[in-house]
């Protein structure tokens, strides 16, 4: 038994050392909990709107990496550039035909090579 508890004590002692002011865990949580509701809120987007999954899980990606590049000094707004993350993720699940109603893709597609250097 004093075996076991060593062990959880070095254990302990060295998640600690590793990581002294929980800066990295808080990060972590942040990320996951950023990919959790990205995840929901696309996931009923594309079902919502016929996309695939596929389309969500990229948003997802977007996310991940949103995420990681948020760096700003003051803790309030680090809540409010998360919160806003969603946003440009959630906007891969908007068809992009959306943008030009009235067109037909031949011809959305034409428009885009032209304007091609």
């Amino acid at each position: 038994m004093n075996r076991l508890r060593l062990a959880w004590d070095r254990a302990g002692d060295w998640l600690v050392a590793s990581d002294p002011g929980r800066l990295r865990l808080q990060m972590a949580v942040g990320t996951v909990l950023t990919l959790a509701v990205t995840l929901g809120v696309l996931y009923l987007l594309t079902k919502a709107t016929g996309q695939p999954l596929t389309v969500a899980l990229l948003g997802v990606v977007i996310a991940m990496l949103s995420a990681g590049a948020v760096n700003d000094p003051d803790p309030h707004v680090q809540r409010l550039t998360t919160l806003l993350i969603p946003l440009p993720a959630a906007e891969t699940v908007r068809p992009p035909m959306a943008q030009w109603p009235g067109t037909c893709q031949a011809c959305w597609c034409r428009c885009v090579a032209s304007t091609r250097p």
